[in-house]
């Protein structure tokens, strides 16, 4: 028995899941900031200010990217959101 046909053989038995459940959100392409689009946006003196609302406030909004694996990419409708509902949306 080769190795080649051994493997298949193994995978045939492993039960396959009905569904598989992904998830997804379709966002335009003119709502995505990133942390120094927020800042301007909200009135923040510094680019880490974003950051700094990351890690302490859990219901700021996760990334929905990243783009070369370091620089975050947000939905700007999502921190718009969370901004009005936490007070940070600055006043008109």
């Amino acid at each position: 028995m080769t190795q080649e046909y051994a493997y298949a053989s193994l995978l045939s038995q492993v039960p396959l899941p009905k569904f598989v459940v992904v998830a997804a959100k379709v966002v335009k392409v003119n709502n995505l900031v990133g942390a120094a689009d927020i800042a301007d946006r909200l009135g923040w003196s510094h680019v880490q200010n974003v950051h700094t609302a990351r890690r302490r406030d859990p219901t700021f909004p996760q990334p929905v990217t990243t783009i070369n694996g370091t620089h975050l990419v947000w939905n700007w409708p999502d921190v718009e959101a969370w901004a009005r509902k936490t007070g940070r949306y600055p006043k008109d």
